[in-house]
């Protein structure tokens, strides 16, 4: 897995580094969730900064991926 930011670094990090790491960073509870009610998106620029909007933005057809 890559990291990049918008400051140019790039670091790499093995897939599979918490299940071969005792890294308290890790966590390989299979129990964790996402939350009950996820009723937001936090949009990002190319370079990764979050856009503060209120409203809906437009959006280029060519960017939509359809998930039927």
């Amino acid at each position: 897995m890559y990291i990049a930011g918008e400051h140019g670094s790039v670091d790499y990090v093995p897939y599979d580094y918490c299940l071969h790491r005792g890294d308290p960073r890790c966590s390989t509870d299979p129990a964790q969730e996402f939350g009950q009610n996820v009723d937001r998106v936090f949009v990002v620029s190319a370079g990764g900064t979050t856009i503060r909007t209120t409203g809906a933005l437009g959006t280029a057809t060519a960017t939509v991926i359809n998930l039927r």
